[in-house]
């Protein structure tokens, strides 16, 4: 349903990497009906607004989101989809303005519902449109090819959760675990190559629980033990997995395949085991503390990453100075910080022992210091080191030079003539947080990257949020 001439829509994504991937679809979809792309923060004709619901800040942001849409343009049409609009349609659809709800199943079906996206006109009241999620409900995807203003690609080759974590509501909106056929899988990367993409990132809300679901079984080390042999994509990058899932084949092939990225993902989120227990994690301290230490022994070079969720139910001092002390102890490279924030519809909202806000951000502050000087110690560490790093097409807006994501997730300025794509880059020194390179190993370009060093102001290197955006 082609529009008679280009009508201008605006996207926005909240929470997760795996609804950037699927906002990114919509998009791609939207385009071949005709649509041009404008930011969120300008008028537009049509909005469509990706919610998040896993706490009910994201929730209150998610409204907020809509709000500014309609303000925007009154006359636009407003299209609310993801997990927000699958657990709690009916608050959306009461907001003046918009026009269509969608669940997470019908957002993944985006086309069926081009009869009122592609009419152009204003609903007297909003149509919902929300699905159960069965416990039989098939892997759905969009075939997504082209991820418009990103170097690299990202496929979701699993949904939904198995798991009862106290703390989460992602079960209820995204579903049961469920994967992508392997054959599907080899066939959408082969596209991506195909398409100039040199990075691949596989996702998923549980990634490790990859292929329990199909006939025959699969699991994880297995698809990528066939992507590895039935494709040409040079870098493979693995996104968040639990630790009780990474395999003895998961690690062979980490540490023994240079195609694939040196860098993982554990979420942890408490040092303490009771609090762990709380939780209704599958671990326990011990269990993550010896599987990281040997992790880092074959991998020395590995990028590390850990969640860790603060002022979680009956977190006291003590178990927080515990976590903290763990955490110390880790050789981790960057911590992912998250306040506890009261979930309706999780156990944990009914657990005894709430922490106070105040006393939740003096934590949150705490360990994010500690995760800024984790980083910088291990990128100090790689300085006078040669690497392989994705050269992105994105400049740095303080100081001009070309961003790179080195294999094991650190954050490279390198200079602006750089050619986008995969490289060798020299890391040659560093100037606050920021590592600096140059591309090859010539006197000259060493030369360049020294006069740099000295020259541009100090910036800040954090953690980055895998598919959300390339480089912050």
């Amino acid at each position: 349903m082609k529009t008679s001439s280009p009508r201008r829509v605006a996207l926005t994504t909240l929470g997760c990497k795996l609804n950037t991937y699927e906002t990114k679809g919509i998009a791609e979809l939207l385009f071949r009906e005709g649509f041009r792309e404008v930011p969120f923060t300008e008028a537009a004709d049509l909005y469509v607004i990706n919610t998040c619901t896993v706490t009910g800040r994201a929730d209150h942001s998610s409204r907020q989101m809509v709000r500014r849409a309609i303000r925007l343009n009154p006359n636009a049409q407003v299209v609310v989809v993801g997990c927000g609009a699958q657990r709690d349609p009916a608050s959306f659809a009461a907001i003046a303005g918009v026009d269509l709800v969608l669940g997470n199943r019908e957002k993944i079906r985006f086309a069926e519902h081009l009869d009122v996206v592609g009419a152009g006109a204003k609903q007297p009241a909003a149509a919902i449109r929300v699905s159960p999620l069965e416990a039989d409900s098939p892997f759905e995807d969009l075939a997504l090819t082209r991820f418009r203003g990103y170097t690299r690609a990202f496929l979701k080759i699993q949904e939904g959760c198995d798991f009862a974590c106290t703390f989460c509501i992602i079960p209820s909106v995204r579903g049961a675990s469920r994967s992508m056929p392997p054959g599907l899988v080899v066939d959408r990367i082969a596209r991506l190559v195909d398409e100039g993409y040199s990075e691949v990132v596989l996702s998923g809300v549980l990634m490790g629980s990859y292929g329990r679901d199909l006939k025959p079984r699969l699991d994880l080390a297995g698809l990528v033990e066939r992507i590895l042999g039935q494709t040409r994509v040079p870098r493979i990058r693995l996104s968040s997995l639990l630790p009780t899932e990474l395999t003895p084949a998961l690690q062979d092939l980490l540490a023994g395949e240079s195609r694939i990225c040196k860098h993982l993902h554990l979420p942890l989120q408490s040092g303490d085991n009771r609090i762990l227990r709380a939780m209704r994690r599958p671990y326990k301290r011990e269990r993550y503390a010896a599987l990281v230490t040997e992790l880092r022994t074959r991998i020395p070079n590995l990028g590390l990453g850990i969640d860790v969720i603060v002022g979680f139910p009956g977190e006291d001092d003590a178990s927080f100075a515990t976590t903290v002390d763990f955490i110390e102890s880790l050789p981790v490279t960057y911590l992912h910080v998250f306040s506890y924030s009261r979930r309706d519809g999780t156990k944990a909202a009914a657990l005894d022992g709430q922490v106070p806000q105040d006393v939740i951000q003096r934590r949150n502050l705490i360990l994010r210091d500690c995760g800024r000087r984790k980083a910088r110690e291990f990128a100090v560490q790689q300085v006078g080191t040669t690497t392989e790093a994705m050269i992105f097409a994105e400049l740095d807006a303080t100081t001009g030079m070309r961003k790179a994501l080195t294999h094991n997730y650190l954050q490279v300025l390198l200079p602006a003539a750089s050619q986008v794509g995969l490289a060798q880059v020299d890391l040659v020194g560093i100037r606050g947080r920021a590592l600096l390179g140059s591309v090859g190993a010539s006197t000259a370009g060493r030369a360049v990257a020294s006069f740099v060093t000295n020259s541009i102001p100090a910036v800040g290197l954090g953690p980055i949020e895998a598919g959300v955006r390339e480089l912050d």
